[in-house]
């Protein structure tokens, strides 16, 4: 009799341990999907800061032709209306 409240008091100890390991599976599998929701955000803003990035270099661009072609840059933007 005392073996098997032994083996029932071990048995419950084991139902315990794989209650517990299924919850720390799970919270692991939370905690990834975390992760992956934080990369995609970063992802998000490397692909926003190479979208400013391009949009610097047009805008140096255009300046660049202002300065270096003033009469020809005021032509197209005021389409001859300047004198």
């Amino acid at each position: 009799m005392a073996l098997s409240l032994e083996a029932m008091a071990l048995s419950l100890e084991a139902m315990a341990l794989s209650s517990e390991a299924i919850a720390l599976s799970l919270e692991a599998m939370a905690l990834s999907l975390e992760a992956m929701a934080l990369s995609s955000e970063a992802m998000a803003f490397s692909l926003e800061a190479m979208a400013l990035s391009s949009e610097t270099i047009a805008l140096q661009y255009i300046a660049f032709r202002c300065e270096a072609f003033p009469q020809d840059s005021r032509k197209k933007t005021f389409k001859g209306s300047d004198p």
